[in-house]
């Protein structure tokens, strides 16, 4: 399962250490929060003391509703998910901060607060994510790279947002060979976590119409869930497959 002892400092939390250097505590100001025990410290692990599917997929589906206030930040998060581009922008900053949380080990989800902030930092994924598109494109000329990119091209998008999120460095973004480094050090977790994702998705979408159908409020709050979710998910990914880049 996802639980490990406590990190016993601050710094024991990061086993890549470009994350822990880039002032990770300055990066994100929050209150004091209980401690998200269900993903463990990046660290070594054995194939057989990695998470399963199951795992991922469980605690991926219980992130959005754990902590207070969250009905209306996921109204909030759902409702701004159906306005287009800027709604696209607004979650990508947001979600910046979700994988962060979880980078931290802490529950709950950020408030609505930092709109400019959200927008600023979305729009750096929006071209970052544009740029990384095109050299994974281009990566494929090597024919070798087609199915690594078609089974694990969401692991390492994965691996790049987490980057970003922790770092807030423009050029994580660019770290393609990073990228194709670390699905291959961390194989199976990549493997597994891609069916994580894909599980994730199949049960978001038969949740999510049937609540706009029946009932347009909760819909649009599931709807909101369904985007914390997959952020949480890049977050717990990177936290747990513990080799470095």
């Amino acid at each position: 399962m996802f639980y490990d002892e406590k990190p016993k400092n601050e710094k024991s939390k990061f086993k890549d250490k470009n994350d822990y250097e880039a002032g990770f505590d300055d990066l994100l100001s929050v209150g004091v929060d209980e401690p998200d025990d269900r993903v463990v410290r990046g660290m070594t692990r054995r194939p057989d003391d990695l998470p399963g599917c199951g795992d991922y997929v469980s605690a991926s589906m219980q992130y959005p509703f754990s902590g207070d206030g969250v009905f209306m930040r996921l109204l909030v998060t759902g409702a701004i998910g159906f306005i287009p581009l800027l709604g696209a922008i607004l979650l990508s900053g947001y979600g910046i901060r979700v994988v962060r949380r979880v980078l931290r080990g802490q529950r709950g989800l950020p408030a609505w607060n930092d709109l400019g902030g959200d927008f600023t930092r979305g729009l750096g994924v929006f071209f970052g994510s544009f740029i990384f598109v095109i050299l994974l494109a281009l990566s494929t000329v090597a024919v070798i790279t087609i199915p690594i990119v078609m089974f694990l091209g969401i692991p390492m998008f994965s691996y790049i947002f987490s980057r970003y999120a922790a770092t807030e460095d423009f050029s994580a973004f660019l770290d393609i060979f990073g990228a194709y480094r670390y699905v291959l050090n961390n194989l199976w977790s990549s493997v597994i976590v891609t069916f994580a994702f894909l599980l994730v998705g199949i049960l978001w979408g038969i949740f999510i119409p049937i609540g706009l159908a029946l009932f347009v409020i909760p819909g649009i709050v599931l709807t909101g869930a369904a985007f914390t979710s997959a952020y949480y998910l890049m977050g717990a990914w990177r936290r747990t497959a513990g080799i470095e880049a």
